[in-house]
């Protein structure tokens, strides 16, 4: 017997009953309480689900908080950002963290701030203080600040990156997720 889990109409999945031993034969009457039953479990499944988002959710309007109550108790630059990066990885899983700032001519930009696993600590740190152009042929930060998006990329593979220094970025840091 199978049928379908709905709410208000809305399909979201089925529930399936199985003899393996031998044949059952059901009236009506028991196929309309096995569905009545499905239908109790659907409501289940979905106030299971709701809650489980609104947990969620006052989870990380908890950590916001926490987050938001640290920084106003610090102005200083280094702490704010370290206690946003500590917050993103924890809630997220992110390991790496840059922060790019356009000059303010806003014909290049620099890395102001990087959180990396310890490995690529020495490689990042050769690009602090160094101007680069701003232009969105020059990878996907240059990209993003000019044309005011957002880039995201689950499942890096690198022979479908397009642009030379975009592959380089993801070769050398090893990046399997990526969101700008």
């Amino acid at each position: 017997l199978i049928t379908s889990l709905s709410i208000e109409g809305e399909i979201f999945g089925a529930f399936t009953l199985s003899s393996h031993s031998k044949s059952i034969y059901l009236e009506d009457y028991d196929i309309e309480a096995i569905k009545r039953f499905a239908n109790h479990i659907a409501t289940v499944l979905r106030n299971s689900k709701l809650y489980q988002k609104i947990k969620r959710k006052n989870e990380e309007i908890e950590s916001l908080s926490e987050i938001s109550r640290q920084i106003s108790m610090s102005l200083d630059f280094d702490t704010v950002f370290e206690k946003i990066v500590e917050y993103l990885g924890n809630m997220y899983g992110f390991e790496g963290c840059w922060l790019f700032l356009m000059s303010d001519d806003k014909k290049s930009y620099t890395v102001a701030k990087h959180y990396v696993p310890d490995q690529l600590k020495e490689l990042v740190t050769s690009f602090d203080n160094v101007n680069f152009p701003l232009d969105s042929k020059l990878g996907w930060a240059p990209e993003c600040m000019v044309n005011n998006k957002t880039i995201y990329i689950p499942d890096v593979e690198l022979f479908k990156i397009e642009g030379e220094l975009n592959r380089l970025a993801i070769e050398t840091q090893k990046i399997k997720t990526i969101l700008i």
